[in-house]
Formats: C-alpha cells, structure tokens, sequence
C-alpha cells in the first residue's frame, strides 16, 4: 500500500474551457512547493487549449495530453491514463465536462477517461454564477455525487467576470491549500473503504 500521508503520488487533472484555468498553474506550483503532489499529468480539453496551450503546462507537469490518438506502442491513452492517476481532478470543471460525465458521455480524451477510471475523481465547477444556478447543471451535479463522483463547490469571493470586464462579488475556485485538504481527505476516505473491501 502507498504512503499518502498527506500527499498525493500521482495526480491526474482534467482542464476544461473555463476562465478558472488561468489559475492552474499557480495551484500545481503551490501544490508541488508544499509536497503535497508528486507527479502530476494534465488533460486539455480543446477549448482549454485556446486559453493556455499545452507547452505552457509542460512546464510544471510531468505529461500534457489533449489527443486521443496515441499509435506509439499500442497505447491506449485513456486507459493508460485512468489507471496510471491516484486521483482524478477535474478543475476548472465546465457546464459541458459535468454534463457530460453525468450522462456518460465520452467522445474525447478527457471524457472518456472519466468513464476508464477507477480512482475517487473530483469536480470543482467553475462558470457564471447564473450558469451554476441553472437546474439543469444542479441536476448534474447531484448526479455526478450518485454515480460515486465528489464535487468541490465554488465559493463566493471577488473576481474579474470575463462578460462584463469587471471585478465583481461572483462564484470562484476555492483556494489551494483548501482544495489540496478536500483531495487528501477523500483519498484517505477512500482508502479506508477499499481496505474494508
């Protein structure tokens, strides 16, 4: 069995098309500072790619992914990636990746490694307050919690909303050090489940 003593060895993250990404590296930096992620591998949506390019990631991550064809070895990327990550992050998580993950969609690199995983997988939603609020995406989201899934929910905080150009009262990612105690909680919960098994 792993040590995972308040650390996470390796830490796979899905990022979505969400302006919330801008704040990803510092959060993988912060985390790696502290030791508290050891390696981690990042998935880009191809919208998220529009917001940072994958170079930019390489820099702070051990892989970057955003394809689903991989033809080196025989490799199956998604399955190779499920089973590779400790734990699945998916921040900032969109309308759409939520959406999609709770129906069971997998048309692309980042879906359909959330259906090839194992591992406890968080969601940390990232949108315009009125997005968040629509039924629709709640609905989704207690889905995601039935199906086995966790859900970080955003806090409310000042930021810059992208709509409308200004920094105003809205819904945002929570801070580092809180998401990195959320994660090592749920593995440790989860752990102690599969130990009971």
């Amino acid at each position: 069995m792993e040590n995972n003593d308040g650390r996470i060895e390796r830490l796979l993250i899905g990022a979505t098309g969400s302006i919330g990404i801008v704040n990803l590296i510092p959060y993988i930096v912060e985390w790696k500072m502290n030791n508290w992620v050891k390696d981690v591998q990042v998935i880009l949506t191809e919208m998220a790619t529009s917001f940072i390019p994958p170079s930019t990631f390489a820099y702070f991550c051990n892989d970057v992914h955003v394809e689903m064809r991989d033809f080196s070895g025989g490799r199956i990327k998604h399955i190779e990636l499920a089973s590779w990550a400790q734990l699945f992050l998916i921040m900032p998580a969109s309308v759409n990746i939520i959406g999609k993950a709770a129906c069971g969609v997998a048309d692309d690199l980042l879906s359909t490694s959330l259906v090839a995983s194992s591992c406890p997988t968080v969601f940390v939603p990232n949108m315009n307050p009125i997005m968040y609020a629509k039924p629709t995406v709640q609905r989704n989201l207690h889905q995601l919690v039935k199906d086995g899934y966790y859900v970080i929910k955003p806090t409310r905080q000042k930021g810059f909303q992208a709509s409308i150009g200004e920094v105003v009262d809205t819904l945002g990612i929570p801070q580092p050090h809180i998401i990195m105690q959320e994660l090592l909680k749920i593995l440790q919960l989860s752990q102690k489940v599969s130990e009971m098994k």
